[in-house]
């Protein structure tokens, strides 16, 4: 089991956190195989830019060594199948986290995200967006 940690953005080091808590019970109790103290919010500044970088290329690399458990690993995916990973992995990750709420969602706010957050057109993001609330299986 992996955990991470976000909304670390202003700190010194991010890794301090983990450094403070990894010995508090709750935390040890349910034995995480990895950890990754990130931030999620683009920098205001460089420092802060260069830890969204790092931070996203933490949370990758935290991927693809989990999905070598998967039948299909990411490790080498082709750049042409980056939308059906993207869309695989976000049903997954909302199956997990809100069981049987997808629904709740609103297709045109993740839409806005996508579009804002990843430089997409935004016919690339509605449609990226429809991708994710098709009901085909993952």
């Amino acid at each position: 089991m992996m955990l991470i940690v976000t909304g670390l953005g202003k700190t010194r080091r991010m890794d301090e956190w983990w450094d403070k808590h990894k010995t508090d019970g709750e935390i040890r109790a349910m034995s995480f195989n990895k950890y990754a103290c990130i931030t999620v919010l683009q920098g205001e500044d460089e420092e802060h830019e260069q830890k969204y970088k790092d931070s996203a290329q933490t949370v990758k690399e935290l991927l693809v060594e989990f999905s070598e458990r998967l039948e299909t690993p990411l490790e080498g995916y082709c750049p042409d199948d980056a939308n059906q990973w993207f869309v695989s992995m976000g049903k997954r990750t909302m199956n997990f986290l809100l069981p049987g709420q997808r629904r709740s969602l609103k297709q045109e706010a993740l839409a806005k995200v996508l579009q804002e957050g990843n430089k997409l057109s935004e016919v690339q993001a509605s449609d990226l967006a429809g991708q994710f609330f098709d009901e085909h299986p993952m």
